[in-house]
């Protein structure tokens, strides 16, 4: 299951969703800077200069066995 942010615009919401449905067996997510940054450097600087309350999440991904996804997000309805 994949949950982006719906003030998103299309394209950067299918980018965030696929970047973040890459792996398996895990969650990842995908805060505004990976995508407002070129440089992982610059990314790394971002996300150390912002606050953990202050990070803006495009995205977030919980990837692995139905069972397991199924036990960590309930009954969650799917997106429109």
């Amino acid at each position: 299951m994949v949950i982006v942010n719906d003030g998103l615009p299309a394209g950067r919401a299918v980018n965030a969703a696929v970047c973040v449905a890459a792996g398996t067996c895990f969650v990842a997510d995908m805060p505004a800077a990976a995508q407002q940054t070129r440089v992982y450097a610059d990314y790394l600087a971002t996300v150390k200069e912002t606050g953990a309350e202050d990070i803006e999440y495009y995205a977030v991904s919980i990837v692995g066995p139905r069972n397991r996804v199924d036990k960590i997000v309930g009954r969650l309805p799917l997106m429109p």
